[in-house]
């Protein structure tokens, strides 16, 4: 006697059909889960070189200090703005900003500001 298949007992095939779908749904989440790491490092790396970029038009303008190269000054930048999400009070974000800005202006405007 042949076996009932999916086809011939109709029961089974929706079942089946479903299980397919929760499965695709499943992997596409999975793959989702798995890749989110390299959709951040994209994201990191645009924005670092946005602001390398920013950094860049305003040391030639004189603006920011042109002695560092501004991808490494993004980055010291970034880090230093990242760590604002664990200081404990909006004074202290405030404080660091005040810190990263001031690290950023050019060495002369730093030396008049200082009466040198």
């Amino acid at each position: 006697m042949p076996q009932p298949t999916s086809s011939t007992r109709p029961d089974i095939a929706p079942a089946s059909a479903s299980s397919h779908q929760i499965r695709r749904l499943h992997d596409t989440a999975l793959w989702r889960f798995l890749h989110r790491d390299e959709n951040l490092a994209d994201a990191q790396q645009r924005l670092h070189n946005l602001i390398a970029g920013l950094i860049a038009d305003a040391a030639r303008a004189g603006d920011l200090r042109s002695d560092t190269p501004p991808a490494e000054l993004a980055t010291y930048c970034l880090h230093a703005l990242n760590a604002a999400s664990s200081l404990p009070a909006k004074t202290a974000v405030s404080r660091l900003v005040t810190l990263v800005l001031d690290a950023l202006r050019p060495t002369s405007a730093k030396r008049s500001a200082r009466g040198a």
